[in-house]
């Protein structure tokens, strides 16, 4: 004959304890789930089983908040017998006449033969001034039923399966576990703690290419904070010069996609490389103030041009000839065209001139005086392969999304729902 093991995720049952002239009553319990699938004929017990509850007044209104203390009891028939097992739960916290126990946290259940007709009772010994205690309220049987589940496994306070696939709203899950849901946030996960190096949800992955967390949305990961300092985001990595904190890519949108209204929209601690274009609305250099570093900032801003344009400059000292060659890095020419040149003299004038073009990376000045100094600068436009393929368009129209809207609404006069990128903004700010 085979015994049978308990199977218990969360057991419930809902007693419905009536204060007043009418008879206590309970609302039935559903019944417990017996797996007879124990190997070597011993029974399986859970540990502890989940025990939740509803007290009500005669009037079906919930009793007053307050501790009660509640005695449970299981007995082998529906009336009169022997307890079979008992503990009491002192002070349990009783909310709008909801509470909820842990059996077998006080007296152990590891031993406890459940393959065998059982039946729970409630009673109420004490609690909050009113009624007459003690309340005894009717058994409630727990059935056995043959389960299709495989077995879980208890360890500790907890429970393990390792045999296949677990789904919650999903009838063949394909993953360990899937949880389907037409509700808002079917999985959540919370930490209550104040430590700084716990999650909520936490994913770890060991395959090379893993992820820890994979989303895939319109959002495939949304986060948000509230906090001072904080993240929405965080993303950090220590795997050497070629990990990468946060990646982000796209094959036709962004990569990775900020937006502030009076932050930054990206803040970078450190060097930043770009490998492809950078475009912008504006650059600028910002240090501390070399005259007030402690009270004030500098900025300066950059050189534009419609061209990929390079700038060189230098002093040159004449010679006994009122002349001067001045050398250019042996890589100029190689990536630089169209040259332009520009002379000042220093200290005194004389009418000098670009004797020879730029060759062989040199050019040559003439026309001046013995040890007179000349300023020059020269400027080309970058001919490497990159730029040669790259090339900044000086003009562009807009594609046709684009058109009528703008990157800078407000520096027209116009509100920010006329942004290009009012559509992006505004999801991002219904997510918080």
């Amino acid at each position: 004959m085979k015994t049978a093991c308990l199977v218990l995720l969360s057991l419930l049952f809902v007693p419905v304890v009536v204060f007043g002239q009418t008879p206590n009553t309970v609302k039935p319990a559903p019944p417990a789930t017996l797996d007879p699938r124990s190997p070597n004929g011993v029974a399986t017990v859970p540990l502890s089983v989940s025990y939740q509850g509803l007290l009500t007044t005669s009037n079906g209104s919930p009793v007053q908040d307050g501790n009660y203390d509640l005695q449970f009891d299981l007995f082998t028939v529906p009336v009169a017998g022997l307890t079979q097992w008992t503990e009491t739960h002192s002070s349990v916290p009783v909310a709008k006449g909801t509470y909820s126990v842990i059996l077998g946290s006080i007296t152990t259940l590891n031993n406890f033969d459940f393959n065998r007709p059982l039946y729970l009772e409630m009673t109420a010994t004490a609690g909050p001034s009113g009624p007459s205690y003690p309340i005894t309220f009717p058994r409630s049987a727990l059935a056995s039923v043959p389960s299709s589940l495989a077995p879980w496994t208890t360890n500790g306070t907890g429970i393990y399966y390792n045999i296949g696939n677990v789904g919650i709203g999903k009838t063949i899950p394909v993953n360990k576990l899937d949880v389907v849901s037409s509700s808002n946030n079917p999985l959540n996960g919370a930490y209550t703690g104040t430590s700084s190096s716990a999650a909520g949800v936490s994913g770890t992955s060991s395959a090379t290419g893993g992820s820890g967390v994979y989303g895939e949305s319109y959002n495939g990961v949304f986060g948000t904070s509230q906090i001072s300092y904080g993240n929405g985001v965080y993303g950090y990595v220590d795997g050497g010069s070629s990990a990468f904190g946060v990646w982000g890519a796209s094959p036709q949108g962004h990569g990775v996609h900020g937006s502030s209204t009076t932050g930054y929209a990206g803040y970078f601690e450190g060097n930043v490389s770009v490998t492809g274009t950078l475009s912008k609305g504006a650059g600028s250099f910002k240090i501390d103030h070399p005259l007030d570093p402690a009270n004030k900032y500098l900025y300066h801003s950059f050189v534009e041009s419609p061209d990929m344009k390079n700038i060189y400059d230098g002093v040159a000292a004449l010679d006994a000839s009122g002349e001067a060659t001045v050398d250019l890095p042996v890589w100029f020419e190689a990536l630089n065209k169209d040259f332009r040149y520009q002379l000042t003299c220093i200290g005194g004038y004389a009418p000098v001139f670009v004797a020879e073009k730029i060759s062989n990376n040199r050019f040559k000045i003439a026309g001046g005086k013995p040890g007179i100094e000349v300023s020059w600068q020269v400027t080309g436009i970058r001919k490497d392969a990159f730029a040669n393929a790259h090339r900044i368009p000086v003009e562009e129209n807009k594609s046709q999304a684009e058109r009528g809207k703008y990157i800078h609404p407000k520096a027209f006069g116009l509100p920010e729902t006329m942004s290009i990128d009012y559509g992006k903004a505004k999801m991002a700010d219904e997510k918080k």
